[in-house]
């Protein structure tokens, strides 16, 4: 039930990974206290799962925006695709939204925060 203390706190993805990780508990806890689940394997198979998930895109997540945030300047701005796409959706409206919806419905992040 600590999985939260677990989680980076780089990129904002921590933050959001303890907002799902209430959501999710909350259904196991259910379980537990209508007597539907046992207690020791539910909780067992949550952290199995969150785990997974964590290993699988937050983790990485989270570790590429800690190597931004510690990288040259320069450097990142050659480098960095995630910028690169962010200064090409400052230029115009269209760009912008274009970048808003790769970016916000991608089945990637939608997979990441569904435990």
């Amino acid at each position: 039930m600590y999985q939260c203390r677990l989680i980076a706190r780089s990129g904002g993805i921590g933050l959001t990974g303890c907002l799902v990780d209430v959501g999710d508990l909350f259904d196991y806890l259910i379980g537990i206290y209508t007597g539907q689940a046992d207690p020791e394997f539910i909780l067992d198979k949550y952290t199995e799962v969150r785990r997974a998930k964590y290993e699988q895109y937050v983790n990485p997540i989270s570790t590429a925006n800690l190597i931004r945030m510690s990288s040259d300047t320069d450097e990142m701005e050659a480098n960095d695709q995630g910028l690169a796409a962010m200064r090409e959706a400052e230029k115009t409206i269209e760009s912008s939204r274009a970048f808003q919806l790769v970016r916000f419905h991608s089945p990637l992040l939608a997979e990441a925060f569904s435990c």
